[in-house]
């Protein structure tokens, strides 16, 4: 008789990677964007520039390691950080 065991499959590295501390604006502008308003929008709504709404953008596809915007919403849904 064969006995076998079972290993669970090793997470991948993107699901074991701890995240980042977001500022609150990051948050913001995160969950402004996953609610679908453009960077025009955004800006008017936070009362800042499209340029600070770009640089915020990019800390924010920076600090989680996302391909862009809509890979960061998506990590931020997955890790609860926004709805």
């Amino acid at each position: 008789m064969i006995k076998t065991t079972f290993k669970p499959p090793k997470p991948k590295a993107a699901a074991t990677r701890l995240l980042p501390d977001l500022t609150e604006r990051e948050k913001e502008v995160l969950q402004l964007t996953a609610n679908g308003e453009n960077m025009k929008m955004i800006a008017d709504l936070l009362f800042i520039s499209t340029d600070t709404v770009d640089k915020h953008s990019r800390n924010i596809v920076g600090k989680l390691q996302a391909r862009n915007m809509k890979h960061a919403v998506a990590i931020g849904i997955r890790s609860k950080m926004i709805q």
